[in-house]
């Protein structure tokens, strides 16, 4: 089966009840994740989604 794929533009703005209540959403959807950091000062958050969805959903992380 073949996933459809949903790209999130992640600022460091965006909350984590933010970015949670997406990936909440995608999973309803069954769909793979790809989360495009556009800030470099994002490790702290990046680190917390790993944690709570690394298990769930592919992340591609791409720092630019």
């Amino acid at each position: 089966m073949i996933k459809s794929q949903a790209r999130f533009y992640i600022h460091r703005n965006n909350s984590l009840t933010e970015l949670q209540s997406i990936v909440q959403e995608a999973k309803k959807l069954n769909l793979v994740v790809k989360l495009n950091f556009l800030d470099s000062e994002l490790e702290e958050i990046k680190k917390k989604i790993r944690k709570q969805f690394s298990m769930v959903f592919l992340f591609q992380y791409m720092i630019m």
